[in-house]
């Protein structure tokens, strides 16, 4: 399978990371590898998070990680939904108001390539 990497942030950390989503086989794969990359010890996994994994898609739409089929199948075609529909993947905290998530994403996403640009 060829690779599939994007580009992940975090709310806070100058770093970014970039994932390559076909190494995993499901969400739970996913969030378990941002969780040890970003040193949450845990926290990502647990039932009572206080972050939010976001991603964007072509159209600068953003939707929580999970809300959509990592996979499905039709006539024995696999199609990979998630990992064809995310372009950007941001780990947000639980306390960022509804409202600013898009422009915090943004901020994030701009300071981070600024810096790599450096």
């Amino acid at each position: 399978m060829a690779s599939n990497n994007k580009q992940v942030h975090k709310q806070g950390s100058a770093l970014g990371r970039s994932v390559d989503l076909s190494k995993f086989a499901d969400y739970e794969e996913l969030i378990s590898e941002l969780d040890a990359l970003f040193d949450f010890d845990g926290e990502l996994v647990a039932k009572n998070k206080s972050w939010l994994i976001v991603y964007t898609d072509d159209e600068d739409d953003m939707m929580l990680v999970g809300d959509d089929p990592w996979e499905f199948t039709v006539n024995d075609f696999v199609d990979r939904e998630f990992c064809n529909m995310a372009r950007k993947i941001v780990i947000l905290s639980r306390e960022t108001p509804q409202l600013n998530l898009v422009s915090k994403i943004a901020e994030i996403s701009s300071s981070v390539t600024a810096k790599d640009a450096e």
